[in-house]
């Protein structure tokens, strides 16, 4: 189990390293403001993206040498606790956003919602992972037999009791923890929305910036919730014999792989705001 794990989050932080540093080389910076807040933006992201993956790692390692009795719940409540971490780090990063400097200063009196700041795909599948994942477990609480067990019959009619099932004693805290993420995505990109308007650069270059913010924050947020996903239908799979178990197992790859590819998943906002600048410049130049 130490080596998939291990290899997993190996790709993961290289493809997330890599994309973070493709946005980088092609964003345009029109102002010293804006590459100081374009460079602030890309701090808060390498951070929360490194506090995600040394927390998961370092996790993994406490509870691979524990015997706690508590271990299965801790496990399932990891990506959960890597979600924090990264929101955390990310309100952080807004609450800290680079305000303007000097004796005259400028302020845009453009009203904002979070549906023009967060991409609306991304926004979507956030919930569409987080919803699939709080009725699942629902339905697996309803059908448990007890806090941690199903019944189950074999063909040749015998039942007995299976044991880890994804029952009310993972189901509770991880609806909870599931439910808290989602508020604490929504309470993020209203920072994002509302922060201060990076002076000298178009209105369009400041949009591009905080778009790109909050699909960082949707990009990283939806992973742990996925991944969650994937493990109560894995245990799911392993613990009941029978058709079920591979709808369950079809599904835990679904939100698995889902996850990771969203998570890696590069923007292109601001393409827009490349277009402007050249044509600017084809202007001058004429």
């Amino acid at each position: 189990m130490v080596l998939p794990m291990t290899i997993a989050l190996a790709v993961v932080t290289v493809v997330g390293v890599a994309v973070l540093v493709w946005d980088q080389r092609r964003t345009p910076l029109p102002s010293d403001a804006a590459r100081v807040a374009n460079r602030h933006a890309a701090i808060a992201a390498a951070v929360a993206w490194a506090c995600v993956i040394g927390g998961l790692v370092a996790s993994v390692g406490i509870v691979l040498m524990s015997n706690a009795d508590l271990t299965g719940r801790v496990m399932a409540l990891m990506p959960a606790d890597a979600a924090a971490v990264l929101l955390t780090v990310h309100a952080a990063g807004e609450l800290t956003w680079p305000r303007p400097r000097g004796t005259v200063r400028e302020a845009r009196l453009a009203p904002r919602d979070t549906d023009d700041v967060a991409p609306r795909w991304l926004h979507r599948v956030t919930w569409v992972w987080a919803s699939a994942l709080v009725a699942s477990l629902v339905v697996f609480g309803v059908v448990a037999d007890g806090p941690r067990s199903v019944a189950v019959t074999t063909p040749s009619g015998l039942e007995y009791s299976a044991a880890p099932f994804p029952g009310w004693w993972y189901g509770v805290p991880l609806i909870a923890a599931v439910l808290a993420i989602i508020v604490g995505v929504e309470l993020v990109l209203r920072l994002v929305t509302l922060r201060p308007a990076v002076a000298g650069v178009p209105a369009s270059w400041d949009l591009a910036l905080r778009r790109r913010s909050a699909r960082r924050v949707l990009r990283g947020a939806q992973l742990p919730i996925a991944l969650t996903a994937a493990g109560v239908f894995w245990l799911a799979s392993i613990t009941r014999a029978n058709a079920t178990s591979d709808v369950c197992l079809v599904l835990a790859w679904v939100f698995g792989v889902g996850g990771c590819l969203v998570a890696v998943a590069p923007g292109r906002d601001f393409r827009a705001a490349r277009h402007e600048a050249a044509a600017a410049g084809a202007a001058v130049a004429a």
